[in-house]
């Protein structure tokens, strides 16, 4: 396992990395620590659901560091719910939503034509996102236990090429909503 200290520079150079090997990494976010790897590697998104023992009808969250990003995912959305997803990410509450994905998303990270976006709040995260490109992000855990927040315990119990060293600023995953439909729907309150 390769650990740097979680800052942009090492950042960029371990999501480089994982699209170079095809190997996910294991990172602090703003909410909690989180496993995934740049959308642009397929290989290692598709290793997380095995380490994770996850269902892949199950897509990973996605972060982004931009509205550019954003926008490259997600199919437009109206002015007033545009105006109403700024103020939600402006908040200190972080929030995944789920919007309608543009077709030319892989499928592996789609359900039903949608894509879980949160745009990250951390700094250092979002500037690396904003190079790189978004990256996947679920929780350190196998599928249906609880997180693991503190890194020593993910470095002794995860196999992952990479990892990030560093706190989490939130212990709490992020809330998630629907509002790829015409009624918004919570599917996580955190």
């Amino acid at each position: 396992m390769i650990i740097l200290t979680a800052n942009k520079n090492t950042a960029i150079t371990a999501l480089y990395a994982s699209i170079r090997d095809g190997e996910p990494i294991a990172y602090p976010t703003d909410t909690i620590y989180g496993i995934g790897a740049p959308l642009a590697s397929i290989e290692a998104n598709e290793k997380i659901y095995t380490i994770k023992k996850r269902n892949r009808t199950n897509p990973l969250p996605v972060l982004i560091g931009s509205w550019e990003q954003f926008n490259e995912l997600a199919l437009p959305l109206s002015t007033d719910r545009l105006q109403w997803l700024e103020e939600l990410w402006s908040g200190d509450k972080p929030y995944t939503v789920v919007v309608k994905a543009r077709p030319t998303v892989p499928i592996l990270y789609t359900k039903g034509g949608t894509i879980a976006l949160r745009m990250v709040k951390t700094k250092w995260l979002a500037d690396a996102i904003s190079v790189v490109g978004a990256v996947t992000a679920t929780s350190v855990n196998i599928s249906g236990s609880a997180p693991l927040n503190d890194p020593e315990s993910i470095k002794d119990r995860f196999n992952v090429k990479y990892m990030l060293w560093g706190d989490v600023s939130n212990e709490t995953p992020s809330t998630i909503v629907d509002i790829s439909q015409e009624q918004n729907q919570i599917l996580r309150d955190s």
